[in-house]
């Protein structure tokens, strides 16, 4: 059959693609298949060269292949044949079928080569992965890149700062793309006539591509591997449609499994929730279809992205709880409620199959659930309560429901699987009804004993403790309690029996209760029973004093301590008490009262919650003594603390206080310098410590908080960023203090010339940052002040500083003006930074020449050529704008300096061919340039006679251009010797 002129042409287009496209393979080839990730991280400037080339090649490859590729497709819409052959690219010919069986077979290998290549990348990538500190697990790496794209494109999520994963490696991104380009020729390559076998190879292989796409948030690709795979599924549904036996297709285990990740990978790519449950659905009805008793490998996998999305949903809200902000009812609602609709479908799901067992895949990484049906289960049963309840908190018709559901969730999974988030759950629920009953007091305790037991549980039970009242509290204690509370306490001290002696810690909580109650705090009428005396319950009666109440309460603890310790969720209650009774005290600003209560509660009968509660309450007590002023007392709350207590950043602080206060630096000192290894060190508290340090006059303290903030927060080691900090107050306030400890006479100045320099060299990154990064903003004037400062500085150091430093602060400060004159400003202002920089920079290269001289000559060469061009450059834009005549003659000077430094600079490097250039230059340029006068070529002369290295040759040059400049006779020199 003989083709058509059009399908000649799309032939030759063919042919000329498929040139092309081979010839970029060979090219490439080596490069491609050769790369491996860099080792190092982050990987070196070569490295990241050769990353953007192979990623930029790897791009190419894919337009070209996808562009061959469509030359099929197009032939095969124009194509005049009516056989059919193996392949796609058949298509596109009738004449030569070898030709084209070759060119598949080719795509096809190549395509599985790539394919295999980015597997080994793969394994390589997460080996180096998983030997890093901040490891990630491959499958949860996914789920964050997922994340990503979800609440990018969800209707409800928003995507905040917190969320944002860092830009993909370039490494993760080459091996993405290359086996996007694989799966591509792979599928080019594929016959047109497929069986079921290939085909759900083909679809298998799609979803592997588009989930490595999601990994670097390339949605785009992804959503083309799809639809691919959308094709060659209709393809599947033609062939069970053909078949005389479609279910024998549906029911093979490869098909299932194929389907049910197709289908999962098209719910990642979804852009909106309806088209993730549709997806999630569909792969879920395959579940339906499988005859196999045993769990598919899959299965779980797919239920577990309805949790997974469920969750994503929740979050943002889970978050905002968290943080304490709130957003508006109408919003959360509808999320709360699809959310739970999802939830049950999971949990439905995984009710409605009974697979015998589950294969154990332990992996727990937050929202992902690989692992058993019950450990799923467990996960969707606490999440479920927690939209139920969240949905209830809001109100509405069906408010009932929802919070019945939710308990009976939160029951479930309290028996199922108890946590320490699911009893706070609980105690939150409870805490709401303002009562004290036998359920949360059991609650309390379950908490109690979980881990980890911390701050911030203690934290989380004082604000669940404090939602409940007074009243309601003392009312829910044993009647017998509240009736004849003294006899009862002092039987339950003495009894032997364990059973009995169980309700000393009631009777004891219930003493705190009546004690620490406000007397502004309505109380019930107390029972007028007459008092024992010398009782361990001897309660003082008709409305005692604040102060009675308070040594009633000292003194039975005092008693207790002697038959019992009270147990964790009682103590924990009643210093819960303790403490708010302290903070009422410190409010009305009675702090020597509010440390008594402080320090109560830190009493051995509660012993029991020493490790989360005392170091906390000895520190509120020393920080009242501070604002009473008592000093000695405060330094003594502070003794006798948990291990872990003085490690802790507050007690730290508090010592500093304690010491700066009294105007002790040293210890103060000391204090910050412990504060700063603390494990919980906020450097926001240098801020206020500085503060503290100021307001006193400690100007030792204040220089030394000041120093540790820029070491904190700049340079190499610098790993904190303070909110609010302004770096160019920080760095003025310093260097004033250099300054004025500069000026104090018979000082060691040693350690103040090196810190200043230091600070000034800070500066100068800051103004590097400034305008680069554009992070810091440093206006004109506060630069001004910074280079004028440096300037006055190292003028007046030239008396009595080393040679060195002062040449070094030159230096510094000619960069400082340097970085100065790159922030707008007037003309004339301009003009006076360069003649300031210009005799910067002449000093700092006066002490350098002298340094070349006196040591390794090699090491300074190169140094004093970058300086003697840029002052050279420098010097030649003054003198085109400078109109003082003053300045002009002391430039000319200066330029005629570096004309011999210059050459000298190249004699000392025996730079032959330099000197030789040099020469001609100068030789061109001594007509034009004034300052190339007798002198300048004489010094030149006298410089090249001096160095016995010089080539003869060469030397004559040098003194002949020196006669040609002036009428020197060579008698000047009867001693030369030229041999």
């Amino acid at each position: 059959m003989v083709l058509s002129t059009n399908s000649n042409l799309q032939l030759n287009k063919s042919r000329e693609t498929h040139s092309r496209l081979i010839n970029l393979l060979e090219n490439t080839r080596d490069r491609i298949l050769g790369y491996s990730p860099s080792e190092t991280s982050p990987a070196s400037l070569e490295d990241q060269q050769l990353e953007h080339e192979v990623h930029s090649e790897l791009s190419k490859l894919v337009t070209l292949t996808n562009e061959f590729a469509g030359s099929f497709r197009r032939a095969h819409q124009t194509d005049i044949r009516s056989a059919l052959q193996s392949h796609p690219i058949d298509l596109a010919v009738s004449a030569d079928r070898q030709e084209y069986d070759s060119w598949a077979d080719e795509l096809d290998a190549r395509g599985v080569e790539l394919w295999n290549r980015a597997s080994q990348l793969r394994r390589i990538l997460d080996s180096q992965r998983s030997s890093k500190p901040d490891y990630i697990e491959s499958n949860k790496l996914y789920h964050l890149s997922l994340r990503f794209l979800h609440q990018k494109n969800s209707n409800h999520s928003q995507l905040t700062s917190k969320n944002r994963r860092q830009e993909p490696l370039m490494s993760e991104k080459i091996c993405a793309k290359m086996r996007h380009l694989g799966f591509i020729m792979i599928y080019a390559g594929s016959p047109i006539k497929k069986d079921i076998k290939l085909l759900l190879k083909l679809i298998s292989i799609t979803s592997k591509s588009s989930k490595a796409q999601l990994m670097v948030y390339d949605l785009e690709s992804a959503m083309k591997n799809i639809e691919t795979a959308l094709e060659l599924e209709q393809q599947v549904q033609e062939i069970q449609s053909n078949q005389d036996e479609p279910m024998i297709i549906t029911k093979d285990k490869d098909f299932t499994s194929t389907m049910l990740i197709h289908y999962s990978i098209k719910a990642d790519c979804a852009r909106n929730e309806t088209t993730t449950l549709f997806n999630l659905r569909k792969a879920l009805g395959f579940l339906s279809k499988t005859t196999d008793e045993r769990q598919p490998a899959e299965a779980l996998d797919v239920i577990s992205r309805l949790y997974t999305f469920a969750y994503e949903l929740l979050k943002p809200m889970s978050l905002q709880n968290a943080e304490g902000t709130t957003g508006r009812d109408s919003e959360k609602l509808p999320i709360l409620i699809k959310a739970s609709e999802w939830l049950t479908l999971a949990l439905k799901e995984l009710d409605s199959h009974s697979w015998q067992s589950a294969q154990e895949v332990s992996e727990d990484h937050g929202t992902e659930i690989r692992g058993s049906t019950a450990e799923l289960k467990v996960k969707i049963i606490r999440a479920l309560a927690y939209s139920f309840l969240e949905a209830a908190s809001f109100g509405g018709g069906n408010q009932d429901e929802l919070q019945r559901k939710g308990e009976q969730a939160l029951e479930e999974a309290l028996i199922n699987r108890p946590s320490q988030a699911l009893w706070l759950r609980k105690i939150q629920l409870l805490s709401k009804r303002k009562q004290m009953g036998s359920e949360l007091r059991t609650a309390v305790k379950e908490v109690l004993k979980t881990a980890p037991f911390n701050q911030e549980l203690v934290n989380k039970l004082m604000a669940a403790s404090h939602k409940i009242s007074e009243e309601r509290l003392v009312a829910h204690m044993p009647p017998s309690l509240s009736r004849n509370r003294r006899r009862l306490t002092k039987s339950c001290v003495i009894k032997a029996d364990p059973v009995e002696r169980s309700l000393g810690d009631p009777a004891f909580y219930t003493i705190i209760l009546a004690s620490s109650a406000s007397s502004k705090t309505p109380n019930r009428k107390r029972a007028q029973n007459k008092s024992t005396p010398n009782s361990f319950t001897n309660m003082p009666q008709n409305d005692p004093s604040e102060e009675s109440k308070f040594q009633f309460l000292k003194e039975a603890a005092d008693h207790a301590i002697l038959e019992f310790r009270l147990g964790s969720d009682c103590a924990f209650m009643s210093q819960t008490m303790i403490w708010h009774r302290g903070d009422q005290e410190y409010k009305k600003m009675r702090f020597d009262s509010a440390a008594e209560w402080y320090k109560f509660g830190t009493h051995p009968i509660f012993v029991e919650t020493k490790e989360a509660t005392f170091t906390k309450l000895a520190r509120k007590a020393a920080l009242s003594w501070v604002n009473h002023g008592n000093y000695e007392l405060a330094r003594n709350s502070l003794k006798n603390l948990p291990p872990q207590g003085y490690n802790e950043a507050g007690t730290h602080f508090l010592a500093f206080m304690i010491d700066s206060a009294q105007g002790n630096e040293l210890p103060a000192i000391q204090a910050i310098d412990r504060l700063m290894s603390s494990l919980d060190f906020k450097p926001e508290t240098l801020l206020y410590a500085a503060q503290q340090a100021n307001q006193r006059g400690l100007q030792n303290l204040l220089h030394h908080i000041l120093q540790k903030t820029l070491e904190a927060t700049s340079g190499a080691t610098g790993t904190h960023f303070i909110q609010g900090l302004d770096m160019v107050i920080l760095l003025r306030s310093l260097i004033r203090i250099d300054l004025s400890n500069l000026a104090i006479p018979h000082r060691n100045r040693t350690n103040d010339e090196q810190r200043i320099l230091q600070h000034y060299r800070a500066a100068k990154e800051m103004l590097i940052q400034s305008q680069e990064a554009g992070a810091i903003q440093v206006s004109s004037k506060d630069a001004t002040w910074l280079w004028k400062t440096a300037f006055n500085t190292c003028v007046g150091a030239t008396n009595d500083w080393p040679e060195d430093l002062v040449f070094e602060f030159f230096g510094l400060t000619a960069d400082l003006i340097s970085l100065t004159r790159k922030i707008p400003t007037s003309l004339e202002e301009a003009q006076t930074l360069t003649k300031h920089e210009i005799h910067c920079r002449f000093a700092c290269l006066a002490g350098g020449m002298t340094q070349a001289l006196n040591t390794d000559r090699e090491d300074y060469r190169r140094p004093l050529l970058n300086s003697i061009k840029l002052l050279k450059k420098l010097s030649q834009d003054a003198q085109d704008t400078a109109p003082d005549g003053a300045f002009l003659e002391k430039l000319s000077k200066i330029r005629a300096c570096l004309c011999v430094w210059e050459f000298e600079t190249y004699s000392m490097g025996n730079d032959w061919q330099a000197i030789r250039y040099f020469m001609e230059e100068l030789e061109l340029n001594q007509q034009s340039q004034a300052f190339i006068s007798t002198q300048v070529t004489e010094s030149i002369a006298g410089i090249a006679c001096q160095n016995p290295s010089l080539p003869t040759e060469l030397l004559i040059f040098v003194l002949e251009v020196r006669l040609r400049n002036d009428s020197i006779m060579f008698d000047q020199y009867p001693n030369l010797n030229c041999d």
